[in-house]
């Protein structure tokens, strides 16, 4: 058996740092622990160099980490068991006192600090605040089929979540259960009795081409917040970025030659490159005065509604709905799915194929074309 400190430096996290963690090497097995800690790439031979900040702190941390480990495995074999991989992976789950729900995830969070993207981590903190407001106290013990139907209804009712958010609410729950299962903290998986609430596809809020240009018609008849918030949410229906995107946009930054936007996302730290056409252009000259002025998110959301409804929309729209009409205008315009999934950031086409839904028309064309 070896234990050694390594780093993951194939999944740096959103800052560029590499998560820190313990490889322990067992009957040709890999286990690994994570410390909580990361560093550059470039300040790691095989423990942090000096030069780095805290550097001494780290790294007494991680020997503290390994040392602990050793001296548990040590008590199993001075009592003559065999440390198996199994044994490894139960002493490295984290030790809570009669299995509170909330003391070991906020572990886990801990763990994760460093190895996950901090928005992901952001996403599990909510969700564990939200779980905290129905069940102040809560033992894994606690968390069976039924409390589990009963905190969906809650949502349901109560909070008045709609399908897609009460799906991304369990999937989050689920992750501290199959972590739990998988350090061996709990024997028995509530979710296996469950029919957790599934996500619901289908077409997502988003505006025509007419529609849009109905909407830029009408813009300059409102004042206020409301004009920017109009201006950057037409910005994010021609090029796909989200709220966060067109929030940290600096023309000084994102602007190469005037002919290009260079930006990484801030949710996905995916780069995307965009040619500037002269709609984009429009864009840009409209919302340079407000550039590190956008409005909040609220105020974007509230703007969009009052300008749809006076250019005569009746759709129930968000600010986040300028990023699905990008989508839709994608498919709409036969944009090979590989490329649009390129443009709005995605990983894979699979989370762009939500907006490729093949319409009657769409086939008649693409028949039409194949015969000649």
């Amino acid at each position: 058996m070896k234990i050694s400190p390594i780093i993951h430096a194939h999944r740096p996290n959103s800052k560029g740092l590499c998560p820190i963690v313990i490889r322990i090497s067992i009957n040709g097995k890999r286990i690994y622990k994570p410390t909580g800690e990361a560093v550059p790439e470039s300040q790691w031979d095989g423990h942090v160099k000096s030069s780095y900040p805290n550097a001494k702190l780290i790294n007494a941390k991680v020997e503290k980490l390994i040392s602990d480990l050793k001296g548990e495995l040590l008590k199993e074999e001075l009592q003559d068991r065999d440390v198996t991989p199994e044994v490894v992976v139960k002493k490295l789950a984290p030790k809570v006192k009669k299995m509170d729900f909330y003391k070991y995830c906020e572990s886990l969070l801990i763990e994760w600090k460093g190895e996950k993207k901090d928005s992901t981590l952001e996403k599990y903190k909510h969700e564990l605040s939200k779980i905290r407001r129905y069940a102040p106290h809560l033992q894994f013990s606690d968390v069976t089929p039924e409390w589990l139907k009963a905190y969906e209804i809650y949502q349901r009712k109560e909070l008045g979540n709609m399908p897609n958010t009460l799906w991304r609410s369990f999937k989050n729950l689920k992750t501290f259960f199959k972590t739990a299962l998988k350090n061996r903290v709990i024997k028995e998986d509530p979710f296996l009795h469950y029919s957790t609430p599934t996500f619901k596809g289908g077409s997502r809020g988003h505006l025509t081409a007419r529609e849009l240009d109905r909407f830029i018609a009408t813009i300059d008849r409102v004042t206020g917040a409301d004009l920017p918030a109009g201006w950057f949410f037409v910005f994010s229906c021609l090029t796909g970025l989200r709220y966060s995107d067109c929030h940290q946009f600096r023309s000084s930054l994102h602007v190469r030659e005037g002919k290009r936007l260079l930006l990484n996302m801030v949710k996905t730290s995916e780069d995307v490159s965009i040619i500037i056409t002269p709609k984009i252009r429009q864009a840009l000259v409209r919302i340079a005065p407000f550039e590190g002025k956008m409005p909040t998110n609220q105020e974007c959301n509230r703007a969009v509604k009052v300008i749809a409804a006076k250019a005569g929309i009746r759709k129930k729209l968000t600010f986040h709905c300028a990023r699905h009409t990008f989508g839709y205008s994608c498919a709409e315009a036969n944009v090979p799915i590989e490329v649009a999934a390129k443009l709005m950031g995605h990983r894979n086409t699979k989370v762009t194929s939500v907006y490729y839904h093949i319409s009657n028309d769409n086939v008649d064309q693409w028949m039409m074309k194949l015969h000649g």
